[in-house]
């Protein structure tokens, strides 16, 4: 006899970081009300084979192109899967190995926590309102279903919660899916919201991996860093987040911090606490010199280009000798030598 289970898909991050594969996370058989989770290490197509196999998820391989999407989608169970994924008794089983049920907070079909109002329970949500630009999409996405879970609110209210973080651009969008989609379908708003504001253009990526350090805390600064590394990648490993924050620091700091040592993240940022004092000394060395006008004595006598106070200038008493030597007369050789020459006819006389 046939049956019928209902599967979550989702896709996320590959092996290598870049890469994006499609990993089967819960069933439900269609009878039942339980939700169960496969264990993290057996989620992959390599350990289920003939499910991936099947037309029907085939096609949502297909569809699940981009990071963090899911779907929801019902399979009819044949004998093959039915001994994949069921014991004898017809409990869900994966190859003999019972699952772990899903949280009843994740499960849409409860409801929220003490009866509380899906808006009286977003208050205790600890998450930042989404613009449309200022988080990266999937990063945040991912907050706002945690803190869900964290505070009690059902699946079926997260669309509903969802517009209470939403602003700017982020709130247009959400009006435009009111027309389209049911507020009880989840999948569809995740996967429109992926599909709208994951793109990352290449100046985003470019100013975060070349962010440098230029003056101020070291510390604020390499958890601005790090924060910018995550939002275009959050992927991304704990040793390339170290490297890439070191590497942008002053060849002084960097020279101080010795790699053997720097085991992990918390492990750099107390290091650069430390080391605090020395972006102040270096910032008292590099003290600039207040700056002067080109003094205009120097100019007129010759000397341009020298900056300096014009009542210190050496050059000053040259100055005013020179502007009485301007007031003497110059005779030329001719009218002197005629006036000598008058002189001598003068006395002759």
């Amino acid at each position: 006899m046939e049956s019928k289970a209902k599967f979550h898909f989702a896709s996320e991050a590959g092996p290598d970081a870049k890469s994006t594969i499609v990993k089967v996370k819960t069933i439900q058989l269609m009878d039942q009300p339980e939700i169960f989770r496969f264990p993290n290490d057996k989620q992959s197509s390599l350990h289920h084979k003939q499910l991936f196999d099947t037309n029907v998820v085939k096609n949502v391989v297909k569809s699940l192109k981009i990071r963090n999407k899911f779907r929801n989608v019902m399979i009819t169970l044949d004998a093959e899967l039915q001994g994949i994924y069921m014991d004898e008794e017809g409990n869900v089983a994966f190859n003999d190995e019972y699952l772990e049920e899903v949280s009843p907070l994740e499960n849409p079909t409860k409801t929220g926590i003490q009866g509380k109002s899906t808006r009286s329970l977003a208050k205790d949500m600890i998450i930042e309102n989404f613009n449309g630009q200022n988080f990266k999409a999937s990063t945040w996405i991912r907050l706002f279903v945690q803190e869900c879970i964290r505070v009690g609110i059902t699946q079926d209210k997260y669309a509903e919660t969802l517009r209470l973080f939403l602003t700017d651009s982020a709130v247009n969008w959400f009006n435009v899916c009111m027309k389209q989609n049911s507020l009880n379908n989840w999948e569809l708003w995740n996967n429109s919201f992926i599909e709208t504001f994951s793109v990352q253009s290449w100046t985003d990526i470019a100013y975060a991996y070349n962010f440098k350090y230029l003056n101020g805390s070291l510390l604020d600064f390499a958890l601005k860093k790090r924060n910018l590394l995550m939002e275009v990648d959050d992927e991304i490993s704990l040793n390339s987040q170290i490297n890439l924050i070191v590497i942008s620091l002053p060849n002084h700091i960097q020279n101080r911090i010795d790699r053997k040592t720097i085991g992990t993240i918390e492990d750099l940022m107390s290091k650069l606490k430390q080391f605090g004092y020395l972006n102040d000394r270096k910032k008292e060395n590099n003290k600039t010199v207040p700056s002067h006008k080109q003094c205009s004595n120097c100019e007129k006598l010759g000397f341009p280009n020298r900056f300096h106070p014009e009542n210190m200038c050496r050059l000053k008493e040259q100055k005013s000798s020179y502007k009485k030597n301007n007031n003497i007369k110059v005779v030329n050789n001719v009218d002197f030598e005629n006036a000598v020459a008058n002189s001598e006819e003068a006395k002759n006389e």
